[in-house]
C-alpha cells in the first residue's frame, strides 16, 4: 500500500479496535473524551495516534480542507500553520478541538504520575504505555499493556524504494523488520509507542527517523547508513552498528546498555542518559564503550567527553555500592533494592501503599544497621567510601586530568589562602603585596631568599605550601598532557 492507502486502512480496520481497548482499560479515558468532545472518528483520523497522548500544553485538533480534500492535524498552534498554507493553497478550516493530552490530563485527574496499569497480574503501574509481553513463533506478536495485540508490520523485508513516511506507525509491532536499499521517502518518519525489537538495516540507508517511547532492543545496522536518528525515552539496549556510517544520531533519556559500534564513521552523535534509576555502573560502562569508539576513529574531543563522564559515573557508583547489581552479593540482602528517593516517589505515585512503604523503609534501616555493625561488611563499605572520596578529590582538583583550569584554580586558591595567613602572622605581616609575593615564591619553590620564615611553625607552614605547590604544578602539567593524549 501507499502511505495514504495504509493510513486510511488503519483508520477503518485497526485504530477502532485500539480505540475500544483504550476506552475499556485506560482510567477515566471516556471522561477525557467526553470533556473535549472527541469522537471515534476524530481519534482515528489523527495523523499520528500518539499525538492524543503526548504534550505538556494544550493542543489543537483541526479538521480542514485543502484543495477540496479533507485533512486533519494536531499541533500547538494551527493559526500560524493555516496562515502559511493559505498563501500557497486553497485551504479552509472546518472545526477545531482544543484538548489537553491524555497522559497530562490523566496525571492531573488522578493526582499521581503512575496511573496506567501495565500489568494486571503483578499490579504494576506506569506513567506511559509499556510492552511487557511478546509471543514468539513463526509469527511473533507484541502486546501493549501485556494484553492488546498491536498491528503486526514486522518480520518482512523492505526493499529499495518502499516508502515508510508519512505512515502512522504509532502503536504497531515492527519487530524483526529488515530494511534494505535506499529511497524510503523524503519525509521525516515518526514512530511512537511501538515495539521495534531486532530491527535491521542491511546494505541500505534510512534518514530522519524519530523513535519515542519505543522498545528498540537489538537494533542492528550492517553496511548501512543512518542519518538524523532520534531515540527518545526508549529502550535501545544491545544496539550494534558495524561497517556503517552515522551522520546524526541522538540517544536521549533512553536505556542504551551494551552498544557495539565498530568500523563506523560517526558525525554528530549525542547521548543523554536516563538517570531516573541511577544505574551509575551501567552508565559508566556505556561511556567507556563510547570513549573507545571515538578513540578508534580519532575523535579527540568526543573521547575526552565520554572518558570524563565515565569517571564521574564510576565515582557516583562508589557511594552506594550495595545498590549496584554487580556488588549486591558482597553485602547483606535487601528486601527493597532501591533508594530512599525511589521509595518516596513510588509512594507518592501510589505504587506502594503507606503500609508497604513503611515496611520497605524499616527494611532499609535494618539493612544499614547490619551493614555498619558487622566487621565483615563494614570493611568492604569503607573501602568503597575511601575510593569515592579519592575520586571526588581527583574530580574537584583537576577533573580526572581533563580540566587544567581546575588545577590552575586550585593552585590560585592555595596561593591566596597561604597569603592571608602570612598577612596576619608571617614575615610579611601587614603587607598585602609582600604576602602574595612570598606565597607565590613558596608555592612555586623558587626560593629567592629575600623573605624568610622567622619561626619554626612558619617553616612548617611554608614547607606544606611548597609540597602542595609541587603536587599542583605536576597536576597542571599532567592535565595538559592528558588532553593532548586524546
Amino acid at each position: 500500500m501507499s502511505p495514504e492507502e495504509f493510513n486510511k486502512w488503519r483508520q477503518k480496520n485497526d485504530l477502532p479496535k485500539l480505540f475500544q481497548f483504550f476506552k475499556e482499560n485506560l482510567p477515566y479515558f471516556e471522561e477525557w473524551l467526553s470533556e473535549y468532545k472527541i469522537s471515534d472518528n476524530d481519534f482515528c483520523f489523527a495523523p499520528h495516534t500518539s499525538q492524543w497522548f503526548l504534550g505538556s500544553n494544550e493542543l489543537t485538533f483541526t479538521e480542514y480542507k485543502e484543495d477540496k480534500e479533507t485533512k486533519h492535524v494536531i499541533c500547538a498552534n494551527f493559526e500560524s500553520k493555516f496562515e502559511f498554507l493559505s498563501k500557497h493553497k486553497d485551504i479552509s478550516k472546518k472545526r477545531n478541538i482544543y484538548f489537553t493530552p491524555y497522559l497530562l490530563w490523566g496525571k492531573n485527574r488522578t493526582g499521581t504520575i503512575n496511573f496506567i496499569q501495565t500489568d494486571k497480574v503483578n499490579i504494576s503501574y506506569s506513567d506511559t504505555f509499556r510492552y511487557g509481553l511478546w509471543k514468539g513463533g513463526p509469527r511473533s506478536q507484541a502486546y501493549l499493556l501485556n494484553s492488546f495485540p498491536v498491528l503486526k508490520l514486522g518480520q518482512i523485508k523492505l526493499a529499495n524504494g518502499v516508502l515508510i513516511a508519512p505512515r502512522n506507525l504509532d502503536f504497531v509491532d515492527l519487530d524483526e523488520l529488515v530494511i534494505t536499499g535506499d529511497h524510503h521517502g523524503a519525509y521525516a518518519t515518526e514512530v511512537t509507542f511501538s515495539s521495534c525489537r531486532n530491527i535491521s538495516i542491511e546494505h541500505g540507508g534510512l534518514h530522519h527517523v524519530s523513535f519515542r517511547y519505543c522498545v528498540l532492543d537489538d537494533f542492528h545496522c550492517s553496511n548501512g547508513r543512518i542519518q538524523d536518528f532520534l531515540f527518545q525515552c526508549s529502550s535501545v539496549n544491545n544496539f550494534s552498528c558495524i561497517q556503517s556510517t552515522i551522520n546524526g544520531m541522538t540517544v536521549k533519556y533512553s536505556s542504551f546498555y551494551s552498544p557495539l559500534i565498530d568500523r563506523t564513521e560517526i558525525q554528530r552523535f549525542s547521548y543523554t542518559p536516563d538517570l531516573r534509576y541511577k544505574r551509575y555502573h551501567a552508565e559508566s560502562d556505556i561511556c567507556r564503550r563510547l570513549r573507545n569508539v571515538f578513540q578508534n576513529i580519532g575523535r579527540r574531543h568526543e573521547s575526552q567527553h565520554y572518558y570524563y563522564l565515565e569517571r564521574c559515573y564510576e565515582r557516583k557508583a562508589l557511594w552506594s555500592p550495595y545498590l549496584e547489581l554487580e556488588n549486591r552479593s558482597k553485602f547483606p540482602k535487601r528486601t527493597y533494592a532501591g533508594r530512599l528517593t525511589n521509595l518516596f516517589s513510588q509512594w507518592k505515585g501510589k505504587h506502594f501503599t503507606t503500609k508497604e512503604t513503611l515496611g520497605h523503609l524499616l527494611s532499609i534501616i535494618f539493612f544499614h544497621i547490619i551493614l555498619w555493625c558487622s566487621p565483615k561488611y563494614v570493611r568492604k563499605a569503607l573501602g568503597f567510601k575511601i575510593n569515592y572520596f579519592g575520586s571526588l578529590i581527583s574530580y574537584l582538583v583537576w577533573g580526572y586530568g581533563l580540566k587544567p583550569s581546575r588545577a590552575l584554580t586550585f593552585g590560585m586558591f592555595i596561593i591566596v589562602s597561604y597569603a592571608v595567613v602570612y598577612y596576619f602572622i608571617g614575615p610579611t605581616a601587614g603587607s598585602q603585596i609582600n604576602s602574595i609575593y612570598f606565597s607565590t615564591v613558596t608555592f612555586t619553590t623558587l626560593g629567592y631568599g629575600d623573605i624568610l620564615p622567622n619561626s619554626g611553625n612558619l617553616k612548617l607552614l611554608c614547607s606544606s605550601e611548597a609540597l602542595l605547590g609541587a603536587v599542583t604544578l605536576g597536576l597542571i602539567i599532567g592535565a595538559f598532557s592528558n588532553k593532548s593524549a586524546y
